[in-house]
């Protein structure tokens, strides 16, 4: 007997660290809705994680996956360098405004950690105080995350 749920089973990655300033992401399928969401969650103790008080959540879009799984595929898209120019890279970001105020999803190739993404989530709520979560995604994790996205935009088009 299968359970008839809400949500599907998230796709989550936890990255935790001794410092405690980890992080971790999960992506979700609302069947009922047919939405997407991504949430975001800052490490808060050793293995421990802020899903219930400093959570970040962002609906996304047919074009957020687009964006989202070209760069997970390693494709290059053009981008503007440090010095304003246009150049090509894996890389993208993502900017949602709303009432309640403002969300930055940026994913590019880590240049810190040679063979990583380094992928990360901001939040900026209407008079409230700015908050990040940021990790880095191993490129066996991205293909795993690009097959999840994938699977998301089929299911969002009735597929």
């Amino acid at each position: 007997m299968t359970e008839d749920r809400k949500f599907t089973k998230p796709y989550a990655i936890y990255k935790p660290n001794r410092k405690k300033t980890g992080g971790a992401v999960q992506f979700q399928y609302n069947k009922q809705k047919n939405l997407f969401f991504l949430e975001a969650a800052p490490q808060i103790d050793e293995k421990m994680f802020g899903w219930k008080e400093k959570k970040i959540t962002v609906k996304l879009e047919m074009v957020d996956l687009e964006k989202l799984i070209h760069t997970l595929d390693g494709k290059k898209s053009k981008q503007k360098s440090k010095d304003n120019k246009v150049v090509l890279g894996v890389a993208c970001s993502l900017y949602h405004q709303t009432d309640k105020g403002n969300k930055i999803i940026d994913l590019r190739i880590n240049d810190q950690y040679p063979g990583t993404f380094y992928f990360s989530v901001s939040s900026k709520p209407t008079g409230g105080s700015p908050q990040k979560v940021g990790i880095a995604i191993t490129f066996e994790e991205a293909s795993g995350l690009s097959i999840v996205l994938k699977t998301a935009f089929g299911k969002l088009l009735g597929w």
